[in-house]
């Protein structure tokens, strides 16, 4: 009788401590659920921030693609402008020069005149002092 129930407490000590350990087992295994949880909110969040950040690089890519764009447009229209100017100023240059020269053949001809004029002058007073 002893025996047995010594047997009996032993054997009740036996499923005490089974459950406790049953029981730490769940308190364990809640916990590694919640920390399980924590891990995959933690890893979905920090996906939703790194396809965030992706979108923002691309978008930022697409923008450097249309300065760099709108920049090689910029140049080649200065380039334009330049060579335009430059043409423009030669030709201004070219007509300048040539409205100098007709004016110069302009003032040489009436000074080619005057000078013929002077002369007839000259000779007339001349003619008029032998007389």
């Amino acid at each position: 009788a002893r025996q047995l129930d010594a047997d009996r407490a032993a054997c009740a000590a036996e499923v005490a401590r089974l459950k406790q350990g049953v029981a730490e087992s769940q308190d364990a295994q809640r916990v590694a659920e919640v920390e399980g949880q924590d891990a995959r909110s933690r890893a979905e969040l920090l996906d939703s921030e790194c396809g965030a950040v992706r979108a923002r690089l691309e978008a930022l890519r697409r923008e450097a693609e249309r300065v760099r764009e709108e920049l090689i447009r910029d140049e080649a229209a200065e380039e334009a402008r330049q060579v335009r100017l430059g043409t423009q100023a030669r030709e201004q240059g070219t007509q300048r020069v040539a409205e100098a020269k007709d004016a110069m053949e302009g003032d040489m001809a009436e000074v080619a005149a005057a000078r013929a004029q002077v002369e007839r002058l000259e000779k007339g007073l001349a003619l008029e002092k032998e007389r």
